[in-house]
């Protein structure tokens, strides 16, 4: 049965799904037509308390209930994980994904429903060896300074000023090899807390040969 917890764990990943799967309408067969149902469905179990109104039996809803992942983040972003870790750790995982050289994992994130906590969609990179090489996340949070912190002492990003608030780098030899960026949503509301802040992360393995990715490239070039 579902708590008043899982439920709110839910709605936090409809708010990352929902457009993530309208911008891949056409890989996702079925999927906007199924989306409104089930946000409705969420939305009045959540306000009803009616655990069985949850039991919307489409491929989407089930990637959300069983699909959370470990909640640490020190477990999540680290490149010591394998394709192998990352199909046992999530039952539907999103394996069509490439970006130049590399084979992307993605898979739906969410680390837990509070404030601070951050949901959405997390791609692993590999190289030809199955070398983790890149980690990609965008998403939201209600509350970022943990996440800063997080990233700050674990992956030595900070704060760059030259490009605007929110902006934090770190490199390697002189060039940018991971980035991040947080910054509001474009609607705030006080019945979405959890969705207060946009997050962009790319945390690239330094030393192999690849830096930032093309769109990390041209956030960059936009922020400056």
């Amino acid at each position: 049965m579902f708590g008043r917890t899982r439920l709110l764990l839910i709605l936090l990943v409809l708010a990352v799904a929902v457009p993530i799967g309208l911008s891949h309408r056409s890989k996702l067969p079925g999927l906007s037509q199924t989306i409104g149902k089930w946000i409705g469905t969420a939305k009045n179990a959540l306000s009803s308390g009616d655990s069985a109104a949850l039991a919307v039996e489409t491929d989407t809803a089930k990637e959300t209930r069983v699909g959370r992942g470990p909640a640490d983040l020190t477990q999540v972003f680290r490149f010591n994980v394998s394709p192998a870790w990352v199909m046992a750790q999530w039952s539907r995982v999103s394996s069509s994904l490439r970006d130049g050289k590399l084979q992307g994992l993605r898979v739906a994130y969410v680390s837990g429903t509070g404030n601070s906590d951050v949901a959405g969609a997390l791609t692993y990179y590999f190289n030809a060896r199955q070398q983790l090489q890149r980690i990609y996340f965008e998403g939201y949070t209600g509350d970022a300074n943990q996440l800063i912190g997080f990233i700050a002492k674990n992956y030595q990003l900070r704060a760059s000023p030259s490009l605007g608030s929110g902006v934090f780098i770190s490199g390697w030899n002189g060039s940018p090899t991971s980035l991040m960026r947080i910054r509001y949503a474009p609607i705030v509301q006080d019945a979405s807390p959890n969705t207060r802040q946009e997050v962009m992360l790319e945390l690239n393995r330094p030393g192999i040969g690849f830096g930032l990715s093309p769109r990390a490239k041209n956030i960059m070039r936009m922020a400056g």
